[in-house]
């Protein structure tokens, strides 16, 4: 792989691994100031995880993922490449002889 390939890939892998990180942080805060009751508290608020309600945001989470999964199949299917047999024909692979000197007939040369 060339260098500046590589370098290309970080910088991508690292860009939508911080655009992941603000999503996230967006969609918790959401979620914090909707599940809101009122004077109550929120799913997230406070410091006793016994009261908070961690569960109803990783539904959400998992409802998320279900939404992209359903994305995925419906616009991913139709980007798929056809695939064409050409009838019964199948390729035969042949055995080269790799080895420096000799043929391609894969007999040994006698000396």
């Amino acid at each position: 792989m060339p260098e500046s390939l590589r370098t290309v890939a970080s910088a991508v892998f690292f860009i939508s691994l911080s655009i992941s990180s603000y999503l996230s942080s967006f969609i918790v805060n959401i979620i914090h100031k909707l599940s809101r009751t009122d004077g109550g508290m929120s799913w997230l608020g406070g410091h006793d995880l016994n009261k908070n309600r961690l569960d109803y945001c990783y539904y959400i989470i998992a409802g998320f993922g279900v939404l992209n999964l359903i994305y995925f199949t419906l616009f991913g299917s139709k980007f798929l490449a056809p695939t064409k047999v050409v009838g019964a024909e199948e390729l035969q692979l042949v055995e080269v002889d790799a080895h420096i000197g000799g043929n391609m007939s894969g007999r040994q040369d006698e000396v």
